[in-house]
């Protein structure tokens, strides 16, 4: 009776989470305790099933979503389709169970095997027994870490990491933060915490996201998982849900990648060439502006986010400019809701919304933003009659090309001279090795130029009969672009086989061009 007595008491005063982990003999057996906890609203038994460094991740930042108790499961099919689970009394069964050293694949499944839903979790075998964790903890324990001041970069291989590219985010999360009213104890926070930033290649993110994408921000534990460095617009959705704290999971779609792409770009795309590519959108009739503002036609109607997107952007933009970052966050906040919320939202919802929030009258935001987006016809590059009486400043001759740089107050002036032969060229130029990682490689550069060696130039001016970009092979973006609808533009002289054009001197700074000499290379 005695001994009994004593194994009660040292029951009693153990962890519950050490009592339920004993029966977690076999991941199929953990999730069905998780579905049982999860059909009664028992949160606390929800989470012992899961790893609690998993749960501890997902509350660092202080990030919270209304009406949202799981966050660190908040993604799930399953628990995004929880309340017609239980009304349905729908079986949840795990349907097969996938096993990799000490961990496993659940394959789960949900109501009727052909119509019903389909979904994955991930366990990981512990001391404790089986837990539940997300495929970004357990597939990347062995990857490298490399500390910046506002990130914790996480990446298999260290040819796909540079410092300047590190010093880009960090600059990023701190300019972002100022413009979005990040007080300075919470930047001191973001900097003790760190983003938790994984950095893969194709086939990594697949395996971590189960996508084929080049970003997704993770709402669960607050991280970015992307395919470049650094990813500016997945950064500025995290940014601004934790300069909010607590928001709905959910928000209308013009503003939420409206935002995102005027303070972080896409595509690799930096925000001045996405505003450039909205220019030619809205200066060609191509999406009305009425086109973008509900859920169904941003998605349906527009259709493709190579439109959407990019209108989306100025529009933001616009509405920054003309009631400032503060309305717009609120205006932000009041836009977003639930999923069925967010798509029961009319246009004529969404224009009252803007006018009581941002303190302007539709009527009026029509033509004033027709007379607004034609500011972004530029996007760092213009062709221009250049004055060749001057003297250039450097000239480079080869084979193929003759260059010449002029410059003024504000720009670089290039002249290309070229054989007749020439359709498309390439000037690299920029920083090299001497403060560039040696093992790295820029994925952009190899996209580029496949038989060529990367050399270590950061930039690359890339050329044809049609269009010039700038592209910056430490960071995979571009930085700046120029590009002719019309096959009569003028921007090559092609009788003289003769291109001029200017490159805004702030995109590159005042001595990116000390380095070019011998850098010429055709594609």
């Amino acid at each position: 009776m005695t001994a009994i007595k004593s194994l009660i008491v040292i029951l009693a005063i153990l962890p519950t989470g050490l009592l339920a982990a004993a029966t977690f003999d076999n991941p199929a057996d953990l999730f069905d305790l998780y579905v049982e906890a999860l059909l009664s609203e028992d949160l606390i038994a929800a989470a012992e099933c899961w790893l609690d460094e998993s749960i501890q991740k997902s509350k660092r930042l202080g990030i919270t979503y209304t009406d949202v108790p799981l966050k660190y499961d908040c993604a799930s099919p399953l628990i995004l389709n929880l309340q017609t689970i239980r009304r349905l009394k729908s079986k949840v069964t795990v349907a097969d169970v996938d096993y990799h050293d000490d961990w496993a694949l659940l394959t789960i499944q949900a109501g009727d095997p052909t119509e019903g839903l389909t979904c994955y979790y991930y366990a990981l075998q512990t001391d404790f027994g089986w837990k539940l964790a997300p495929a970004i903890h357990i597939k990347t324990r062995s990857w490298l870490t490399t500390r910046t001041k506002y990130a914790n970069i996480y990446h298999s291989d260290k040819s796909m990491i540079n410092r300047p590219a590190c010093l880009e985010l960090d600059r990023f999360i701190e300019s972002s933060g100022h413009e979005l009213g990040l007080s300075p104890s919470a930047l001191n926070k973001l900097a003790g915490e760190g983003i938790d930033y994984y950095l893969c290649d194709e086939t990594e993110f697949k395996a971590l996201t189960g996508y084929d994408a080049h970003g997704l921000g993770n709402l669960q534990f607050d991280a970015v998982v992307t395919r470049h460095l650094p990813h500016e617009h997945e950064l500025t959705h995290l940014l601004v849900n934790y300069a909010k704290g607590d928001l709905p999971l959910y928000t209308i779609p013009f503003m939420q990648e409206g935002l995102a792409c005027r303070m972080g770009g896409r595509w690799g795309r930096v925000p001045r060439v996405i505003a450039y590519t909205g220019h030619l959108i809205l200066s060609n009739d191509m999406c009305p502006l009425q086109d973008i503002l509900t859920f169904d036609d941003f998605h349906t109607k527009v259709g493709t986010p190579e439109i959407s997107y990019p209108v989306s952007s100025i529009f933001v933009d616009y509405l920054i400019e003309r009631s400032g970052m503060e309305k717009v966050l609120s205006l932000y906040r009041h836009l977003s809701g639930t999923g069925k919320e967010i798509r029961s939202l009319s246009s004529d919802n969404i224009k009252a919304a803007i006018e009581e929030k941002c303190g302007l009258r539709w009527d009026d935001i029509v033509p004033d933003f027709a007379a607004y987006w034609p500011r972004f016809e530029k996007a760092g590059i213009v062709p221009i009659e250049i004055d060749n009486t001057t003297e250039p400043e450097l000239i480079v001759d080869s084979d193929s090309l003759v260059l010449s740089v002029r410059t003024d107050a504000d720009s670089y002036l290039f002249t290309i001279m070229m054989a007749a032969d020439m359709k498309s060229g390439v000037v690299k130029f920029g920083p090299r090795v001497a403060i560039l990682d040696r093992e790295y490689q820029s994925r952009l550069f190899a996209e580029q130029f496949p038989s060529v060696r990367f050399t270590g130039e950061r930039y690359g001016l890339v050329f044809s009969n049609s269009e010039i970009g700038l592209y910056d092979y430490f960071c995979d973006q571009v930085r700046a672009k120029y590009v002719s609808l019309s096959p009569n533009n003028g921007l090559w002289d092609t009788e003289n086989g003769v291109l001029n054009f200017t490159l805004d001197k702030t995109i590159v700074g005042e001595d990116a061009l000390i380095h070019l000499s011998g850098r010429i290379n055709r594609p």
